[in-house]
């Protein structure tokens, strides 16, 4: 779905809410808004004769702040937890760690893959001078 409408009659644009599907058909959220202004500044003629454009954006991705997640452990069925700590046959192989607390610790640092779950709200606000 993409919306659109004319805020001034020269070139001036908003584009409004649209929706994605993400890969996982999980929804994503996205606004943005732009306005570009077009002038033509006439130096002198012919290939003397210069123009500019400014185009000025605000873009949110992720505007709800979602937790969208891209893949999940295949025994657990979450993002962040594969099951090894929690399971019994793996017990006594932990608890013969030298520190099995500092075990555990580093080891869910190590599960919780920062690439299993999307990214989240990012705000952009920029400008564009084309001349």
């Amino acid at each position: 779905i993409f919306f659109s409408m004319a805020l001034c009659p020269a070139t001036c644009s908003f584009v409004g809410v649209f929706f994605l599907e993400a890969f996982l058909g999980l929804p994503l959220l996205f606004f943005g808004c732009g306005v570009t202004v077009a002038s033509r500044a006439e130096k002198g003629e012919g290939d003397d004769a210069s123009s500019y454009n400014i185009n000025v954006y605000f873009w949110i991705g992720n505007l709800l702040n979602t937790r969208n997640i891209n893949s999940v452990y295949r025994f657990t069925g979450v993002s962040d937890d594969d099951g090894y700590l929690a399971a019994a046959q793996y017990q006594p192989l932990i608890n013969s760690q030298n520190n099995p607390e500092s075990f555990r610790n580093y080891y869910g640092m190590y599960v919780d893959d920062p690439f299993n779950i999307g990214v989240p709200r990012t705000i952009r606000l920029g400008v564009k001078f084309d001349f």
